[in-house]
């Protein structure tokens, strides 16, 4: 459980959380990891990405959109 009272399997900001023996883990935060996706699949298909801080970019931006629809579609 988190602070509030809530089982991290419940919750959808984190990509993997688990509970082992009472204690929270919560490892990646889903932005985090759905940008970790993007960068594999931008890497693996060689996008010009103009250095390594616009690749950055465009995996967040990925990664908050999915989010969003995500979002909008329950």
């Amino acid at each position: 459980m988190d602070r509030d009272g809530r089982s991290y399997r419940d919750q959808q900001e984190y990509a993997f959380p688990s509970e082992i023996d009472g204690t929270a883990y919560t490892g990646l935060t889903r932005r985090d990891w759905l940008a970790g996706m993007a960068l594999s699949g931008l890497s693996a298909i060689n996008v010009s990405h103009n250095g390594a801080e616009n690749l950055a970019k465009m995996c967040y931006e990925r990664a908050d959109a999915l989010i969003k629809e995500g979002k909008k579609n329950g």
